[in-house]
């Protein structure tokens, strides 16, 4: 398994959203996804000196220098918890790792700003497995008569 990240690692970079260009390459990747809304938050530094904000951080491949993927969170300091995550890889990219490693710099991000807890609400069933995977648990879902509509995961850091 640690050969598998060392090659992620190696052919993947995470790093605080910081162009205009890696906003626009990850919001064509977010609507790809599904998403009807682009990237709200401005990477790390939105948090700078503020209790609640958005934290954005994309993953770029090291040999194209292409945005493939990000991942945003809403962080409340006060309340130590962060949640809303939003993860997108672009689809010719997805299986390849991308996710994993945008959630797991994510978190550790997250608990180093004294983050306890992530909650995230997965859009379709392949995102909540991918939670799943991730250690997030089930912890309430809401339905429209008998229809799903979605479930909300948590995970503590």
């Amino acid at each position: 398994m640690e050969s598998m990240k060392e090659t992620l690692y190696e052919r993947f970079e995470v790093e605080c959203l910081s162009s205009k260009e890696q906003r626009a390459a990850l919001d064509r990747i977010m609507r790809e996804n599904g998403f009807k809304e682009g990237v709200k938050g401005d990477g790390l530094f939105e948090l700078y000196g503020k209790e609640k904000g958005n934290i954005v951080f994309v993953a770029v491949d090291r040999r194209t220098h292409e945005v493939v993927g990000g991942v945003e969170i809403s962080v409340d300091r006060k309340e130590r918890e962060a949640y809303g995550l939003k993860i997108a890889v672009a689809t010719d990219r997805q299986g390849e790792g991308v996710g994993k490693l945008l959630v797991e710099n994510a978190e550790k991000t997250l608990k180093a700003l004294g983050v306890e807890w992530i909650k995230g609400t997965p859009r379709d069933e392949g995102a909540y497995e991918f939670l799943k995977r991730m250690g997030y648990r089930y912890a309430d879902e809401n339905r429209i008569g008998d229809r799903f509509v979605e479930a909300e995961m948590v995970k503590r850091l």
